[in-house]
């Protein structure tokens, strides 16, 4: 991924989002698997949940740190520079429940990430090349 963070506008009562969000929670169990493998540092685990600070609502991506029963232990790697009281570095628990969506990159091969492939087909066919390459993927699993 590049080190300048993107942040796109979805409305969470857009169906298609809504869908994103299903099929994260439906497969849960994958990405709890692959967190437990050996190859987890490896593929840059990571959560979205909704973050709140103050009168800011954003969807984040934290870094996966480790399972717990009911969800995970996430550290913040970015954050919308109008959240006050949220910096990169916190450590943020995530209930199964509070989790958006959930990617795991293997060299650049993607697994998981349903709102980041709803994000792409989002853009005109011109812009996937940019967007592929600015969060490191080349291949979608």
């Amino acid at each position: 991924m590049t080190d300048e963070p993107l942040f796109i506008a979805i409305r969470d009562s857009d169906p298609a989002f809504q869908q994103t969000v299903r099929d994260a929670q439906a497969s849960l169990a994958e990405f709890r698997h692959y967190l437990q493998s050996s190859q987890a540092a490896e593929g840059y685990p990571c959560v979205k949940t909704r973050l709140t600070s103050g009168k800011e609502t954003a969807f984040v991506w934290l870094l996966a740190v480790r399972a717990t029963p009911s969800g995970f232990i996430a550290s913040v790697f970015e954050i919308p520079p109008e959240f006050k009281g949220i910096q990169v570095g916190d450590m943020v628990e995530v209930s199964d429940d509070g989790v958006m969506d959930w990617m795991v990159n293997q060299n650049g091969v993607l697994h998981g990430g349903f709102s980041l492939r709803y994000q792409r087909s989002l853009l005109p066919p011109e812009k996937h090349a940019w967007y592929d390459q600015h969060i490191g993927v080349s291949e979608y699993a």
